[in-house]
């Protein structure tokens, strides 16, 4: 009887995760094929631009823009094994301004990227315990720290954007506008991946009507 049960319940868990797994290939997958038939080249905007409301594009380049890489926020992963460890930086923030702005003005964008080398930058920043070491770094990588140049990327949002990525960013910069945009620094949309998510939802559906057929008990007078 108890195996029976065990049975039972490993087999109602885990057609849960195929549910699960099924409502995410078709989120992600139909979310994907919709940017990529959507947006064939990317558009190129102005930053200054964003001052009017999000685009209505999700592949852009924004142009004439200044990265204010000190003001960035950025995320930490800890590893379980190095409790001690002070973690390492996966991805950061960069605050988007037009040239000449200061990082106090209104910010109509962040560039989220794992770009290596600012990473690596933003690690050096924050290990910096002393106000003369402080110094030392601004003075050494000064012109790292403002950067003018383009960014491009996919906008983010339905599953990939997060009402409490945009609530925690919000309260670390104050200046942020109410509806600015998180820019995915180099993706691209992806009509063969999002595509085959799509048949791969649709084959766990294919599964879990065969494994309801199969569970179904003939019945006889």
């Amino acid at each position: 009887m108890r195996t029976t049960v065990q049975t039972e319940s490993g087999s109602f868990r885990f057609i849960i995760l195929l549910i699960v797994a099924m409502g995410a290939c078709f989120w992600m997958g139909g979310q994907g094929v919709y940017t990529a038939l959507k947006n064939r080249q990317p558009t190129p905007m102005a930053y200054q631009a964003l001052s009017k409301g999000p685009p209505s594009c999700h592949w852009l380049i924004l142009t004439n823009c200044e990265l204010h890489v000190g003001n960035s926020a950025y995320l930490i992963r800890k590893s379980k094994y190095d409790a001690a460890g002070d973690g390492r930086i996966t991805e950061a923030y960069v605050p988007i301004h037009s040239p000449g702005q200061s990082s106090d003005e209104r910010c109509y964008a962040v560039m989220a990227t794992k770009d290596a080398a600012i990473l690596s930058l933003l690690d050096e920043m924050r290990h910096t315990k002393s106000p003369t070491a402080a110094a030392e770094f601004f003075d050494k990588h000064a012109k790292q720290m403002v950067v003018k140049r383009d960014v491009a990327g996919l906008v983010r949002f339905g599953v990939e954007e997060h009402s409490s990525e945009h609530s925690k960013l919000a309260g670390l910069r104050g200046n942020l506008a109410p509806d600015f945009i998180i820019l995915n620094e180099g993706e691209t949309p992806q009509l063969g991946t999002s595509v085959a998510l799509l048949l791969l939802g649709f084959l766990i559906v294919g599964g879990l009507v065969f494994m309801f057929k199969a569970n179904q008990e003939p019945t006889t007078e």
